[in-house]
């Protein structure tokens, strides 16, 4: 995979975020679209559509998994017209704050993972590094509260449970998806 659609894939997806807040045992069969849980019960099912993605420009891509993630968490959380209408902007916000910080983690993660880095810095230098990544960790986490508490004015606990859980459910097909494009 190219750098350029591994960076597509963490920030879309938001992977190298912190842990998911309802981390779940589950798996996908996507030949059926049902998802399973870890003793095999179903435990939602009917994506309504197929994660498809055609054409092979980075936009169109990119324009494509909005559009399948709109349908996708509209359905499973079943968002009212009028709490979509107050949803979608304060989300769009919301991601478009986390793309930065997700973008500036990776950069200092890609940083640290170098063997050259490592090699040549100094220890100060090092440190800094480690601090910076940490506290984008940190504003990560304080973003995600910050609109955990704005989305809960919005929607009921439990569309606010299903679209924590839909997000999830969403970067699992879409990494399964990318796995088995061709990049």
């Amino acid at each position: 995979m190219t750098r350029k659609y591994i960076t597509l894939l963490c920030l879309v997806s938001g992977l190298s975020a912190t842990t998911p807040l309802f981390a779940q045992s589950y798996r996908i069969d996507t030949t059926r679209s049902i998802i399973r849980d870890q003793y095999g019960n179903i435990i939602g099912s009917g994506f309504g559509f197929e994660l498809r993605l055609e054409g092979n420009s980075y936009e169109t891509r990119m324009q494509q998994i909005q559009s399948h993630k709109v349908a996708f968490f509209t359905n499973n959380i079943g968002l009212t017209p009028a709490e979509a209408a107050q949803f979608w902007p304060l989300y769009n916000e919301y991601v478009k704050k986390r793309e930065g910080l997700i973008d500036r983690k990776n950069k200092l993660l890609y940083q640290l993972s170098s063997q050259q880095t490592l090699e040549y810095i100094s220890e100060k230098e090092l440190i800094a590094l480690l601090d910076a990544y940490l506290l984008c960790i940190e504003q990560d986490a304080d973003l995600q509260k910050e609109y955990y508490k704005k989305f809960a004015l919005i929607l009921p606990s439990k569309k606010l449970a299903r679209y924590y859980q839909s997000d999830q459910l969403f970067k699992e097909m879409l990494l399964q998806t990318l796995s088995r494009s061709r990049y």
